[in-house]
């Protein structure tokens, strides 16, 4: 699924890091576990995550 820019620096230069990833956050001692999201990486160096619900969302809303 595309992603077309980085959040941070706004590069269009993104790359897929995996197709399925688990990302576990701790906070103050509550651990929180959220599945079902992508990777990816601009040339910047910016690592950021996506929901595949969201990419799904945005896919069905551009092409309606």
């Amino acid at each position: 699924m595309p992603v077309r820019m980085c959040p941070v620096c706004r590069t269009e230069a993104v790359t897929a890091l995996s197709q399925k990833v688990t990302v576990i956050a701790k906070i103050e001692g509550l651990e929180q576990k959220a599945g079902g999201v992508a990777a990816y990486r601009c040339e910047q160096g910016h690592v950021f995550f996506v929901r595949f619900s969201n990419l799904e969302n945005f896919l069905k809303s551009i092409t309606e």
